[in-house]
């Protein structure tokens, strides 16, 4: 949860046939015009499979964009889970869950630039073309959108790297709909519903105030940081990091957060690629919520869901309870928190 990039990237942009690093050079420049082209949409986001005890109901969101990059999803369905929040104004990210009565507010972001934008692109297409094939179709819609069909299928058998069809508007470079299957069967899926581009959105769409009796986990990026040694020291549980990370991604910065529980932040963007590791002290693995795809995390249980442009893993090593979040495409985030020691 650090430095925030393009709200659309992290629902896994997937790209186009070929295999060089100069075409996916080439194709990121275009992703990237088109991105910043849009201005604004409004929808309704459907998803299946998040609900582990009943994967059929589907998770039902209204989302707002509008540039550069303000981005809101609230949950209107299930009941259970109405009113959670995602929110990025643009300098801050709101996370919100109504019926815990808990939320998570991150100051102090910046936003990328269009050169960085154009990095998380090629990186991110130039992962997907080295590990999957790809066949086009056309002549579909999606919540009244002419799409492009992109069926993506795995070069050699790996965790997560998963069959799936993803819908593409290619006119702003959004993915409307994807399906993933798993050992041949529907493991996951979203769709728009309904969708308007380019629609006057009102500034208070993200605006959002807490309810004075929330308990909110609050960080600021811009603050200054720890040592590794100063957070070892500090910390009431084991801190922990990743043995290896992507190629470019690194350590930059630890943040304690802004309340009296030891927590903290760990930073490893990369540009617009974000990367960041939450950690606190577990007090038992049921303190995870069951939602999202239950995954495995080396030898611990742990929780994917999706929030936005993100991947969100969380799980319990020890006395750590950990969240790993970014916009990278989630087998590659999965296999960074196997990592974690």
């Amino acid at each position: 949860m650090s430095r925030l990039p393009a709200v659309l990237l992290g629902i896994c942009l997937f790209g186009f046939t070929g295999c060089s690093s100069i075409w996916a050079q080439a194709m990121a420049g275009r992703m990237t015009d088109s991105l910043l082209a849009m201005e604004s949409y409004e929808g309704r986001l459907v998803q299946h499979g998040l609900l582990p005890d009943a994967l059929q109901t589907p998770v039902v969101q209204e989302v707002r964009y509008a540039r550069p990059w303000k981005f809101r999803a609230e949950t209107v369905a299930p009941e259970a889970y109405q009113g959670s929040l995602f929110l990025y104004d643009g300098e801050q990210l709101v996370m919100w869950w109504p019926q815990e009565l808990m939320g998570v507010r991150v100051r102090g972001l910046k936003s990328p630039t269009r050169d960085e934008v154009a990095a998380h692109v090629r990186r991110e297409m130039k992962h997907a073309m080295d590990h999957y094939a790809f066949a086009l179709s056309q002549g579909e819609k999606v919540a009244g959108h002419a799409v492009s069909r992109w069926r993506v299928l795995p070069l050699a058998d790996a965790p997560w790297r998963l069959h799936h069809t993803s819908w593409n508007y290619d006119a702003y470079a959004l993915p409307l709909k994807m399906e993933f299957l798993k050992d041949g069967k529907p493991w996951y899926a979203f769709a728009f519903e309904s969708l308007r581009f380019n629609v006057p959105v009102a500034d208070d769409a993200f605006v959002f105030r807490f309810p004075d009796n929330a308990v909110v986990f609050e960080w600021d990026m811009q603050s200054a940081g720890i040592s590794l040694e100063e957070a070892r020291r500090t910390m009431n549980f084991t801190v922990m990091q990743p043995r290896k990370l992507p190629s470019g991604h690194a350590l930059r910065k630890i943040v304690p957060a802004r309340h009296c529980l030891p927590m903290l932040a760990m930073q490893f963007d990369q540009g617009a690629s974000v990367l960041t590791l939450t950690q606190s002290r577990a007090y038992g693995p049921t303190q995870l919520p069951r939602y999202g795809k239950q995954v495995k995390i080396g030898a611990h249980d742990g929780w994917l869901y999706f929030a936005g442009p993100y991947s969100v893993i969380s799980w319990v090593n020890g006395r750590t309870a950990l969240t790993l979040t970014g916009n990278l495409s989630f087998p590659q985030m999965l296999a960074i928190a196997a990592q974690v020691e």
